[in-house]
């Protein structure tokens, strides 16, 4: 009889600062949060200017208490099924309904419409920043985590700090 040749575990990737910013790996993962928390600085810093010609400023600090509470709920629901769903996926589809939700502003100026548009903004809010570690986790070696999630946060913050500056 033949021996089986024994199968070997793929090679462990030591991951550095250096080699992650080279890879598509760790780009799929940075660039797009590091964009979305670009757009999430720059709108919520706002918010209250932006929505006070159509609700008033009574009405825009309610708005403002509805995006945080449904971030609240949003992490809370996030944390419920992380585990369970396909995380870049669910990503996905966290940032676009951000999109929908600042088109659905943009393009309204009718309070029951705007209000439901920072709710819906607002259960995203949160998993923004909660993503990029799940995903890290997930993808690459355990070994790597607080590199690898300090890294994309830091280019993160990097990005975000322009955020008000440009979209005010």
């Amino acid at each position: 009889a033949t021996p089986i040749p024994a199968t070997s575990s793929p090679a462990r990737v030591t991951w550095t600062r250096s080699s992650a910013l080279r890879t598509w790996a760790f780009w799929s993962v940075s660039a797009p949060f590091a964009l979305a928390i670009f757009s999430q600085a720059g709108f919520l810093v706002h918010q209250i200017a932006f929505l006070e010609p159509a609700l008033g400023r009574n009405a825009s600090g309610i708005a403002v208490a509805i995006t945080t509470g449904m971030a609240i709920f949003g992490r809370l629901t996030l944390g419920a099924f992380a585990d369970r769903i396909d995380q870049r996926i669910a990503s996905a589809l966290s940032l676009v309904s951000q999109a929908a939700a600042l088109a659905l502003m943009a393009g309204s100026s009718e309070p029951a419409v705007l209000m439901a548009a920072v709710a819906l903004y607002g259960f995203s809010v949160g998993n923004v920043i909660t993503f990029p570690a799940l995903i890290v986790q997930r993808e690459f070696d355990d070994a790597a985590f607080g590199m690898l999630v300090g890294l994309a946060t830091g280019l993160s913050q990097f990005t975000y700090a322009f955020g008000p500056a440009v979209l005010g």
